[in-house]
């Protein structure tokens, strides 16, 4: 949990991670908006190959732009080097 995203984790039976995000309408009411935020939190995720196997939920918390974008990912980071290692 960070100050853009909160992350929920939990172990599963496969053999890779899955993925859900929750980008709701509160935050941002433009489709274009809500889908770079899932961008950028897809893409940073995808830049770690983990050997871990979790479900992960990731909740954006607040509308965030790219000059947000170094913040959100020390937040993932932050939780990649905590959890999924």
């Amino acid at each position: 949990s960070g100050q853009f995203v909160n992350i929920f984790h939990k172990p599963n039976q496969l053999e890779y991670n899955r993925f859900g995000f929750i980008v709701g309408k509160k935050i941002n009411k433009k489709a274009v908006a809500r889908n770079y935020m899932k961008r950028v939190i897809r893409d940073v995720f995808r830049q770690f190959n983990n050997s871990s196997k979790l479900d992960i939920i990731i909740q954006v918390k607040k509308n965030f732009h790219k000059k947000d974008y170094p913040i959100v990912k020390k937040d993932i980071h932050t939780f990649i080097n905590t959890h999924a290692k």
